[in-house]
């Protein structure tokens, strides 16, 4: 992973998990189970976190070189959230969404040292280190 495709990678990943702030945000309103709201509520603030953290690498805008993703890399966005407020859907919805952030931090991760060295490789660590906090709640 060369250094345009990290930028595009943490690029990838904070408007990821932007997406995700709103997309799980939008679910607490409609939790009725006290525990389920809670746990939206804390991982759509941690989804926050975890993009500033992202853009905290990322220079706003990216040159326009470096903002077109090259093919072959995929940065799929977080799927939409489910219409149904079950509660066994939402929390099907959000493991999914919080294993599919886990992969792809962890892809960046592993080529982080390659890249630039310390402030990638500390974003990755804390930034997964939260995905697994969230995922164990």
């Amino acid at each position: 992973m060369d250094e345009v495709v990290a930028l595009q990678s943490a690029a990838r990943l904070r408007d990821r998990e932007r997406a995700a702030f709103e997309m799980i945000g939008s679910l607490v309103a409609a939790a009725v189970d006290p525990g389920l709201k809670i746990r939206l509520a804390e991982t759509s603030r941690h989804s926050a976190w975890r993009s500033e953290q992202w853009a905290a690498l990322v220079a706003e805008p990216l040159p326009p070189a470096i903002a077109t993703v090259p093919d072959g890399i995929e940065h799929p966005r977080v799927a939409a959230p489910p219409s149904s407020a079950d509660d066994a859907v939402v929390v099907a919805w959000l493991d999914g969404v919080l294993r599919e952030l886990v992969e792809a931090t962890e892809q960046v991760g592993a080529h982080a040292e390659a890249v630039s060295g310390g402030p990638w490789v500390r974003v990755a660590r804390r930034v997964l280190a939260d995905l697994h906090m969230d995922q164990a709640s």
